[in-house]
């Protein structure tokens, strides 16, 4: 249906006349009287107005509107109604597309976040009967006759046209702006502002200061060489060559990083159960044999290590990165998620004349660094020579199939 009524432009009329309205299907629109309100920081006057509250949820069939507006239109109450029912499926269809739809000079409809339906005022709107046409006055300030007058200071420009009904109701409203524009005298006024742009040029200098003791200590921690991120939040940096360190961040002799890491391996590891007999190799490739630890076991080995994260020079001779072509078995002194922990344990051993110590890389069953002792070609060799180091020394330790 083309739209020949303009029904924005009614519901602007109709709140020039009246208070509340029921729109079917939309929703009710009320005013409340909002009294000429004075801002005297900017020396500017709102004056008086209706403020319009929409609610979505009230949707009853109210025919009041449509006789207005088939009265001004002088058209028929059918008429009329289809023309409002064909503005409400508009605002809805837009609504749906672009989220909010514009009506003239009434206010716009939106879609809140929560998918109701809202209405903004238009704020340019003028709607209590008196005031229309009044501006926003500006530049207002209390001259000397003004302050000295007994009688009515307002200007003839600010005096709205008055009538019998709504003479009392302004003439309260005058002689409030006139008692508030003597609270705020030009000298007050003047002293806010200064105090505004002066706090605001405190902070601007404080935020300078902070910037510039950032980039010195910054400046400075880069000389020093030491990390300025680290050093700005107050994060101690390690000393790699601190005897006093220890080996481990993680101490293997305390952790489930020796054993339960390496039995963790996935579920064909969880499921492997410790041979009976050594004799027969019954481990696949990955595979662990827990020997039997029938000794003491203590951190006496380790308690002269030193905490020396930094790779071997020689590290492509000590680092096993995937399976032999012929599986081999290798005595496990420990596990490790952290790079660093297995780099210095493997120092620590081949400071100690261990020449066969390596490193077996994290691969696709394994997430840890392994550390070995010693190779052999069979399980048996494995769990003896394996038992008789470690018995000697202390230490847990398992066979790996690799």
């Amino acid at each position: 249906m083309p739209s020949e009524m303009n029904i924005p432009q009614h519901l602007y009329q109709w709140f020039q006349e009246f208070d509340e309205l029921i729109i079917p299907d939309l929703g009710r629109f009320e005013a409340d009287y909002q009294n000429a309100s004075l801002q005297p920081s900017i020396h500017k006057i709102l004056p008086p107005n209706k403020e319009i509250y929409f609610d979505a949820a009230v949707k009853s069939n109210d025919t009041k509107f449509a006789f207005y507006v088939a009265n001004k239109e002088n058209s028929t109450l059918e008429n009329a109604q289809a023309h409002i029912q064909h503005f409400v499926k508009t605002l809805k269809a837009e609504l749906g597309i672009r989220k909010e739809y514009q009506a003239g000079v009434f206010g716009k409809f939106i879609y809140t976040p929560q998918g109701q339906i809202d209405f903004q005022q238009n704020e340019e709107t003028i709607y209590a009967g008196s005031s229309f046409g009044l501006p926003e006055l500006y530049n207002l300030k209390p001259t000397q006759g003004q302050t000295e007058s007994k009688g009515n200071t307002s200007p003839d420009y600010l005096v709205p046209e008055a009538n019998e009904e709504n003479i009392e109701e302004e003439s309260r409203q005058e002689t409030q702006n006139n008692q508030e524009m003597e609270e705020y005298p030009e000298d007050e006024i003047i002293v806010e502002e200064e105090y505004i742009e002066s706090s605001s040029r405190k902070w601007v200098t404080a935020a300078v200061v902070v910037l510039l003791v950032v980039i010195v200590g910054a400046i400075i921690s880069l000389l020093a060489g030491l990390d300025p991120i680290n050093t700005l939040m107050g994060i101690k940096q390690n000393n790699a060559n601190s005897s006093e360190t220890s080996l481990l961040e993680d101490d293997p002799l305390e952790r489930d990083e020796i054993l339960d890491a390496n039995r963790s391996l996935g579920d064909e590891d969880n499921k492997t159960e410790k041979p009976k007999d050594t004799q027969n190799d019954n481990l696949g490739v990955g595979e662990v044999q827990d020997p039997e630890i029938d000794y003491p076991v203590d951190k006496g080995f380790v308690n002269g290590f030193t905490y020396n994260p930094n790779p071997p020079a020689n590290l492509q001779n000590h680092m096993i990165t995937k399976p032999n072509a012929q599986s081999k078995y290798y005595v496990i002194l420990g596990s490790f998620g952290n790079k660093s922990n297995a780099y210095s344990y493997l120092n620590n051993l081949l400071a100690k004349g261990i020449s066969s110590a390596k490193i077996i890389a994290p691969g696709d069953k394994n997430n840890t660094y392994r550390i070995v002792y010693q190779e052999y070609a069979s399980l048996q060799e494995a769990v003896q020579q394996g038992k008789e180091f470690c018995k000697q020394n202390k230490l847990i330790y398992f066979v790996l199939k690799y």
